[in-house]
């Protein structure tokens, strides 16, 4: 799967690569956001996934992963492209890479043996390892399986469920990796998303179409609601994403073609936002980002597939407006015939998308509402 993760500020996106094949292959590209142009490309010792950035150090941080050996990491300056550090982890197929840059820490978690890596993040050291239990399944699309509260100094990992059907958050501190507790909510903990304005962790039960909002300090569930999913399998669930400065969770829409708005201070569904040009049978991939300048929210969504044997469905970018979940535009991205034509780069403060082409070219996007 292709990722991407862009520091807004110098206008620089990194960016996983796909050979002809629509394989990863052992590669990183720089490119400038704002002009769309490829700086250079940083060779690897193998395919990276998850990569992460942390704009306060300076660092990116790459993931390779293997099926029968604890996966690596590659440190690398941001400024220069040059590979400071690759070192062993404890964990195992890893799916999500988290920073928490007010306690210089990142976090590597990894599904194949449940174990958490607390790294330095200006090193890439590793500090320390902790069983928790997480996600057992390939999260596809992204799914948030960390979260972190700055504000408490606290990391939060979905961990799925256990034996007896009931889904598991763990709660560590940010600073020293120390578990501090295990929360049991519904049935099927599958992502987490926190609001530090409201001291709220908000977690989806993907088994039972729920959202839970908890308190980040005590664990206490305060409000759990249902939210959309089509009628298919578990497992539909992309993303939820937290907007302090609106005051908003943004659920994705579960196989649907709607996306839940979530009041953060009250846990209580505020609407239901269905895109319009697309049907039931059109659904929602997953809420890509927020600009918390512009109080924008980009959802990811794909058409129903066309009649034509050789055509791929219609990918869509939808602008949501923040605060009132009011729909501001619908850019049509097309479609490729071997990949999507999907926007994996959001530079939301210079108002662009990097988008690859089915000829794995790279293209800009103008995602700037009128």
């Amino acid at each position: 799967m292709l990722e991407a993760v862009v520091d807004e500020d110098r206008g620089l996106g990194f960016i996983t690569t796909l050979d002809s094949y629509g394989e990863l292959t052992p590669s990183l590209n720089v490119v400038d956001t704002v002009a769309g142009k490829l700086v250079r490309t940083i060779t690897l010792g193998k395919q990276p996934s998850p990569i992460a950035l942390d704009a306060t150090s300076g660092r990116v941080y790459a993931v390779h992963s293997y099926q029968d050996a604890p996966d690596t990491v590659t440190v690398l300056d941001e400024r220069s492209g040059a590979i400071i550090r690759t070192a062993p982890l404890e964990s195992l197929l890893t799916v999500q890479v988290a920073v928490a840059s007010g306690a210089g820490r990142i976090f590597v978690v990894g599904r194949g043996n449940g174990i958490l890596d607390v790294l330095d993040a200006v090193s890439g050291q590793r500090l320390r390892s902790v069983p928790v239990p997480v996600v057992d399944e390939p999260p596809t699309p992204p799914t948030a399986v960390l979260a972190v509260d700055e504000r408490a100094g606290h990391v939060f990992v979905a961990g799925g469920g256990d034996a007896a059907g009931r889904g598991l958050v763990s709660i560590l501190d940010a600073r020293s990796g120390a578990p501090l507790r295990t929360i049991r909510v519904g049935t099927y903990a599958r992502a987490v998303a926190v609001d530090p304005r409201t001291g709220h962790v908000f977690v989806l039960d993907d088994h039972a179409a729920m959202l839970s909002t908890l308190d980040t300090s005590s664990g206490a569930v305060l409000r759990t609601v249902g939210v959309p999913r089509g009628t298919g399998q578990p497992g539909q669930f992309g993303q939820l994403v937290a907007d302090a400065t609106a005051g908003h969770v943004y659920v994705d829409g579960g196989g649907t073609n709607r996306v839940a708005m979530i009041d953060a201070a009250t846990g209580a569904l505020v609407r239901t936002v269905a895109l319009p040009g697309h049907d039931d049978q059109e659904r929602v991939f997953y809420v890509n980002a927020i600009d918390k300048r512009t109080g924008r929210v980009f959802v990811l969504s794909e058409g129903a597939p066309t009649r034509a044997a050789d055509a791929s469905p219609p990918y869509y970018l939808d602008v949501l407006d923040a605060h009132s979940g009011v729909i501001l535009r619908i850019i049509t991205l097309g479609a490729a015939s071997n990949f999507p034509s999907t926007p994996y780069a959001l530079d939301a403060r210079h108002g662009r998308a990097l988008v690859q082409n089915s000829d794995k070219t790279l293209r800009l996007v103008d995602i700037s509402c009128v």
